[in-house]
C-alpha cells in the first residue's frame, strides 16, 4: 500500500525561490541602486565560489 500524502506540507520550495524571497526581505527597504549593486556584487561572489569548488582538490 502506498504511503500517505502529506497534503499540509506543500510542494517543497526550491532554493532559488528562498534565495529570491531572502533577497526581497533583507533589501525590501533600500534605494533602488543599493539593491541592484548587492544583487551584483552577489552573483559576482557566488560565481567565485563556484569556480573555487570546481578546482581540483577543492573540498
Amino acid at each position: 500500500m502506498p504511503e500517505p500524502v502529506n497534503r499540509k506540507a506543500g510542494p517543497p520550495q526550491r532554493r532559488a525561490d528562498r534565495g529570491c524571497a531572502a533577497f526581497e526581505r533583507i533589501t525590501q527597504g533600500w534605494p533602488e541602486e543599493e539593491r541592484l549593486e548587492f544583487a551584483r556584487l552577489l552573483i559576482k561572489y557566488v560565481d567565485f565560489v563556484s569556480e573555487l569548488q570546481q578546482e581540483p582538490g577543492s573540498a
